[in-house]
């Protein structure tokens, strides 16, 4: 099992931010149609898939980062950079372990004041209206507002 810190989360958190602005103002400027219509598609299956409502909701939460996954790939899709692309799945892998201290210990999650679903529809809007500055400012603070509340669970908790 892959430890986790502090450091680390700071560090993946920077470098997916970075990655994933590159590869989604690449993939607006290149993307199609099909493209446009596969985010769509994407975030309508997320938005469809609930959060698990305890830590022994493993099917669900293992459902919804799958989901999630997906939208997240489809909105850098067009990008067409193999290579890229392999990165951003090493990140996206890196960051699960941190996204799943979130689900698995701060609950209910549907009380959060974070409403991920409107964060997706947001970014997925800017990506559809091809607005590169802010779907780049949307992703950055999205990837953001999950490290700092895996952050902030650490730093009152022996968890870590």
């Amino acid at each position: 099992v892959a430890s986790v810190s502090l450091k680390e989360l700071e560090d993946l958190t920077w470098a997916r931010q970075q990655l994933e602005v590159l590869m989604v103002t690449t993939a607006i400027a290149r993307g199609n149609a099909e493209w446009e219509a596969e985010i769509i598609a994407a975030f309508h299956r997320l938005s469809k898939t609930p959060l698990p409502n305890d830590q022994s909701d493993l099917s669900t939460a293992n459902s919804w980062e799958e989901r999630h996954r997906e939208f997240h790939h489809a909105l850098v899709s067009a990008c067409e950079s193999p290579w890229l692309m392999r990165f951003h799945a090493q990140l996206v892998d890196h960051s699960e372990r941190y996204r799943r201290v979130r689900m698995f210990h701060m609950y209910p999650l549907e009380q959060q004041a974070r409403n991920i679903d409107l964060e997706h529809r947001a970014i997925m809007d800017a990506v559809i209206a091809r607005s590169a500055d802010e779907a780049a400012r949307l992703l950055t603070q999205h990837i953001q507002r999950t490290a700092d509340i895996v952050a902030d669970y650490w730093k009152t908790t022996d968890d870590h």
